[in-house]
């Protein structure tokens, strides 16, 4: 009980410079849809119904130029990192690497669904792998400021949680709506005359122009709204670690590898269940029904999403009370069990079913995310303590190294 009192004690007494001003919580979370809208949902749920589907390129090579990309952004992060933290600027270190990510990938989006099928598989790949290049470097050079930016915000341990809890109920919400694209992109609006088929790729070409001027604006708003802490503090370039240093560095720092590792194992089983989801649900559950299958993904989504939200004060208020590892591996475990279900509860007989396992499995270990930014913050201050400098870019990019191979490795078992 006295333990408790003194939590309820240290929560309340965060002094006045470390709280993060409403406004600057709001731009920094809702800035996650323009990683969401511009990169998690093409990858996990859209890419392969748009190119095996749509383009008629098979499931492997479909499969193939995805994990191309996953290592475009994995060996570009440290690169981006090392740049964001040496950067010297009258805006700062990562507002601008923020600010110029956002425009190119925003307009660059759209052009990864203008091909058609006329192209011809040859010039479907050629084109696919510039574009998509541009993209993916682009999304790399936002996203690793973005997230390094998040880590500096404030050094007060439990006010970097509550910003976690902001980014999760931002993040959960804006997934909602997309949740729901592919069953927009195969409805009664893109019925082909000539077929009577739904028109998947008339649906996601219109869905990338209105996606674009979303990833722009949120993705630009931190840009703009958010003042850097640690603004001035790029070593003088004659002091800059090679980037070499830089990761090895990164790669020592010990904290940061449980964080890394629980990262890889959640999101290998996260993305190759995501992704060939779609395809069981259309395929297996019902039986060749794309509308019905994307229509079950997104009930599945949208219900597993609300949970995460229904549960984000009570775990908030856990995680000031009880150690962050305890909630996570709660939280994991139960997240495994409930995983376990599907063997019995996904068939085609009982289609509703699956939601049982969706809930208990993704509905919780997906509220594992809100965490993590907080401690890969504690991280960064450990690691200052052991190099005298500021290098959340570094050590975000050294962790999203790992966690873009885990992407690419689980596109390969899929």
């Amino acid at each position: 009980m006295d333990q408790m009192v003194d939590m309820s004690k240290r929560v309340n007494q965060i002094a006045s410079e470390d709280r993060i001003p409403a406004r600057e919580k709001f731009a920094f979370s809702v800035g996650q849809g323009s990683d969401y809208y511009g990169h998690t949902a093409i990858t996990e749920r859209l890419w392969l119904p748009f190119y095996n589907i749509g383009l008629g390129l098979s499931p492997a090579l479909a499969g193939m130029l995805l994990v191309a990309f996953r290592l475009v952004e994995a060996f570009a992060s440290p690169l981006v990192g090392a740049w964001s933290d040496n950067t010297r600027s009258r805006w700062g270190r990562r507002r601008p690497w923020i600010a110029l990510g956002a425009v190119v990938s925003a307009i660059s989006f759209p052009f990864l669904f203008l091909p058609s099928p006329a192209w011809g598989q040859t010039t479907i790949v050629a084109y696919t792998l510039v574009v998509g290049g541009i993209f993916f470097f682009a999304y790399t050079i936002w996203s690793v400021p973005f997230y390094a930016l998040g880590l500096e915000l404030t050094p007060n341990y439990d006010e970097r949680t509550r910003l976690g809890a902001w980014m999760a109920f931002a993040a959960k919400l804006m997934s909602i709506p997309a949740s729901w694209i592919l069953l927009f992109a195969s409805g009664a609006l893109f019925i082909s005359g000539s077929t009577g088929k739904p028109d998947i790729l008339a649906g996601l070409w219109v869905f990338s122009l209105l996606a674009a001027p979303i990833i722009l604006l949120l993705g630009v708003l931190p840009a703009l709204l958010i003042k850097e802490r640690f603004a001035d503090l790029a070593p003088p370039k004659e002091e800059q670690p090679s980037l070499a240093a830089s990761f090895r560095a990164s790669a020592s720092c010990r904290p940061l590898w449980p964080l890394t590792a629980t990262s890889v194992l959640l999101i290998m089983g996260f993305s190759a269940s995501r992704s060939v989801g779609t395809y069981v649900n259309i395929y297996y559950v019902f039986d060749g029904d794309l509308a019905a299958g994307a229509a079950m993904e997104g009930l599945k989504s949208t219900l597993t999403l609300v949970l995460g939200v229904v549960l984000l004060p009570l775990l908030t208020k856990l995680s000031d009370r009880c150690d962050k590892r305890q909630v996570i591996i709660g939280l994991l475990v139960f997240a495994a069990l409930g995983n376990l279900l599907n063997i019995v509860c996904l068939t085609p007989d009982r289609p509703y079913l699956q939601l049982v396992p969706a809930l208990a499995a993704a509905g919780l270990a997906s509220s594992v995310w809100m965490f993590f930014p907080a401690m890969k913050a504690d991280v960064a201050d450990y690691d200052e303590l052991q190099t005298g400098q500021r290098r959340e870019g570094s050590l975000n990019a050294f962790y999203l190294w790992c966690f873009k191979l885990s992407l690419v490795a689980s596109a390969g078992m899929d």
